[in-house]
């Protein structure tokens, strides 16, 4: 049993030096240097062997892999933050400035109450007394789409019907044809009878 498997061995042996020492066949434009001086790619950016293909999809893959590239935690986004802070910071200054954003700020809040109390009113099933609020009706609200289905099941009411006014008939009576070929067929068939 130990001869066989030492003259495997040696086989393995003999196949992979001789694998190692021929080198394999180079690519038709393996040579050729184009966009930014790499091998194996056109001028254009076009990859032109195998090998360059698989780089460029390897450098695109890593580049989305890391978020939007290289911007996140960069130098750059810690001065455009920095800007941008500064920026904040110059317009709070002024008061005229401050009290809108103040403003704004607070009609967001309140309008997250009142959303979280109109919640627990339909979830709880009870509505809590409240005083006469005239500012309320005079808020701008959103219109609503008007989100119907219908179904041939389902029942329709006195809404759901539309007024059709016949069409004018023809003087003759004769009835309208979609084309000449329908027009021939029924005048033909009428004079048969």
């Amino acid at each position: 049993m130990d001869v066989w498997k030492k003259h495997l061995a040696e086989l393995y042996k003999q196949h992979s030096k001789k694998q190692k020492d021929t080198k394999g066949e180079p690519e038709l434009f393996s040579k050729v240097r184009g966009q930014k001086g790499v091998l194996g790619v056109s001028s254009t950016g076009i990859a032109l062997t195998g090998r360059a293909a698989r780089e460029k999809r390897k450098n695109k893959d890593r580049y989305k892999s890391s978020g939007r590239g290289r911007y996140n935690f960069s130098r750059l986004q810690q001065i455009n933050d920095a800007r941008a802070e500064a920026a904040r910071n110059y317009r709070m200054d002024d008061k005229k400035h401050r009290s809108e954003v103040k403003t704004l700020v607070d009609k967001f809040f309140d309008s997250i109450e009142d959303k979280k109390e109109e919640i627990v009113d339909k979830v709880s099933g009870t509505k809590k007394h409240q005083p006469l609020d005239f500012r309320s009706e005079l808020r701008f609200k959103s219109p609503t789409p008007f989100r119907q289905k219908h179904y041939y099941w389902s029942s329709s009411s006195d809404e759901d019907y539309i007024e059709v006014m016949p069409a004018k008939e023809d003087p003759l009576g004769l009835p309208r044809f979609k084309n000449k070929i329908d027009e021939a067929i029924y005048m033909a068939k009428k004079k048969l009878k």
